[in-house]
């Protein structure tokens, strides 16, 4: 690729290299690869996918152990508010919104665990019938942690 090309399509090829890091076992790798490719070229903040990189940081986090960091870059990923989420959360929010129930559950925080597993049940309460069993799942989860916590 020439060099205009280049800067047009660094913030995907970051990205890229991070997801090949990530599958590698690279977390390290992947999580500089996930943090260059919030920035353009020219070292701006990307208006490319705002939500991209703390979903990105935080499977990479995630995958790599580290709890705590993958709590925080899924709430912010969670939480956040951008134009064309609808992309990213048709595929990612459900998953992530029960894996932050399951990692603050981990944590002791019975309350933000509970909130994740109803917006997840909210989310997928009319998902198709090979999804049910882990909507099934969280309800009994929240329903568990509401008798732990009385």
């Amino acid at each position: 690729m020439d060099t205009v090309d280049r800067r047009e399509y660094a913030v995907n090829i970051a990205r890229l290299h991070g997801m090949i890091a990530l599958a590698e076992g690279k977390i390290d790798t992947a999580v500089a690869d996930f943090r260059r490719g919030d920035n353009e070229a020219d070292g701006l903040p990307t208006h490319r996918c705002v939500i991209c990189t703390p979903l990105l940081l935080g499977l990479a986090f995630d995958r790599g152990g580290r709890s705590d960091s993958a709590r925080t870059y899924f709430t912010r990923y969670v939480e956040a508010t951008a134009m064309g989420r609808w992309e990213i959360d048709k595929t990612a929010l459900g998953p992530v919104l029960f894996r932050l129930g399951e990692l603050d559950e981990s944590a002791g925080d019975a309350a933000h665990a509970a909130e994740y597993y109803g917006r997840f049940v909210d989310l997928w309460a009319h998902a198709d019938p090979e999804l049910q069993p882990r909507v099934a799942e969280a309800r009994a989860r929240i329903a568990q942690l509401d008798r732990a916590t009385r």
